[in-house]
C-alpha cells in the first residue's frame, strides 16, 4: 500500500512524500522477503534522488539496493526491471554518462516491448527520455525518429488533447529543430503550449518547459527578442515549481543571458550569466554541459565588453 501511495505522489510531482513512502515500502518489503516490491521501491527512491535532489551518490546507493533485489528474481523481464532500467538511464544522464544512459534506456525499451508490445503507452516515458539523450549525444536523426515514435504511440493511445501528448509534441519539436527543421519545430511546440495552457493553466511547469523549448528554437533561429519574452515568462514558473537553485533554473538563466546578449541587452546578459554561474558554484549542480556553456558565454561577454572600452 505504501508503494502504491508513493507512486501516486510521484506521478503528481510530490517528490518528498513519494520518497518517504518509498523508503518505508522498501524496508517493509525487504523484511517480508518481497523482492519485487523492494526492487520497485528502491528504484523509486533512486529516481527521487536523481530528479528532485540531483544527488547521484545517494541515488547510486538506492540503485544498488534495487539491483540486489532484482538479482534474486528469476524468470522473464519484469516491470520492476523495466522501471529500474529507466531510473538507471536517467541517473547516467544526470552524470553526463550518455552512452551508458542510452544502453540502459534501450534495455528499458526492449523490456517494455516484451512486456506490453511495441505500441503500448507504457513506452511513452522511456522513448521521451531516450530521444532527449540522443539529442545530447548529437545523434539528431535518431533522436527525431525516437521522438516521432513516442508521439505516435501516445497520441494513438490517449488522443490529441492529452497532457502526455503535449509532452511528446514538445519533445518532437526540439528533436525536429536539432535535425534542421526549425519552422516545423515551432509548429509542434505551439501545439504543445496550447494544450498545456488549456489543461494545466498558464503557470504549470509543463507550460514553462514548452516556453523554454520554444525560446531555444527562436534564439538559434535568430529571433532573440522573441526568445527573451518566453524565457522571462518561464523562469518564475521553474523557480516556483523546483526551487530557486534547481539545475533547470540554471539552464534557463544561461539561455536568457545568451538571448539578451544577441539582442544587445549587454548589462542584462551579464547579470543573467553571473547568476547562473553563481548558482552552479553554490550548489555543485552536476550538469557540466550547462556549466561549460555558461562559462563560455561569460567569456564571450567579457571579450565583447573589452572591445567596447
Amino acid at each position: 500500500l505504501d508503494f502504491r501511495r508513493a507512486q501516486i505522489h510521484l506521478n503528481m510531482g510530490e517528490h518528498g512524500p513519494a520518497r518517504e513512502l518509498g523508503e518505508r515500502s522498501f524496508v517493509a518489503a525487504y523484511r517480508a522477503g518481497d523482492e519485487r516490491t523492494a526492487a520497485q521501491a528502491a528504484s523509486l527512491v533512486s529516481q527521487y534522488f536523481v530528479i528532485a535532489e540531483m544527488n547521484p551518490p545517494t541515488a547510486q546507493h538506492w540503485d544498488e539496493l534495487a539491483t540486489a533485489a532484482l538479482s534474486r528474481i528469476q524468470g522473464d523481464p519484469t516491470p520492476q526491471e523495466l522501471f529500474h532500467a529507466v531510473v538507471a538511464g536517467r541517473r547516467h544522464m544526470v552524470l553526463g554518462e550518455l552512452e551508458e544512459g542510452e544502453v540502459e534506456l534501450e534495455r528499458a525499451v526492449t523490456f517494455g516491448e516484451r512486456l506490453y508490445g511495441a505500441d503500448h503507452p507504457a513506452l511513452f516515458e522511456i522513448l521521451l527520455v531516450l530521444s532527449n539523450l540522443q539529442s545530447r549525444r548529437y545523434a539528431f536523426p535518431e533522436s527525431r525518429a525516437t521522438a516521432e515514435r513516442c508521439y505516435a504511440v501516445i497520441s494513438t493511445a490517449l488522443g490529441d488533447d492529452h497532457p502526455s501528448t503535449a509532452r511528446a509534441l514538445a519533445g518532437l519539436g526540439l528533436a525536429v529543430h536539432y535535425d534542421g527543421y526549425s519552422e516545423d519545430a515551432l509548429g509542434y511546440l505551439g501545439r504543445a503550449l496550447a494544450i498545456d495552457e488549456q489543461l494545466d493553466g498558464w503557470n504549470h511547469v509543463h507550460v514553462a518547459v514548452d516556453l523554454s523549448y520554444t525560446a531555444l528554437v527562436l534564439q538559434e533561429s535568430g529571433y532573440a527578442v522573441e526568445a527573451i519574452a518566453r524565457l522571462e515568462r518561464a523562469l518564475p514558473i521553474f523557480r516556483a515549481s523546483f526551487g530557486v537553485d534547481h539545475p533547470e533554473v540554471e539552464l534557463v538563466l544561461g539561455n536568457l543571458a545568451r538571448a539578451q546578449h544577441s539582442a544587445g541587452m549587454y548589462r542584462e546578459a551579464r547579470a543573467s550569466i553571473e547568476a547562473a554561474i553563481a548558482m552552479h558554484e553554490r550548489t555543485g549542480n552536476t550538469d557540466e554541459d550547462t556549466a561549460d556553456a555558461n562559462f563560455q558565454t561569460r567569456a564571450e561577454i567579457a571579450r565583447f565588453e573589452a572591445e567596447l572600452r
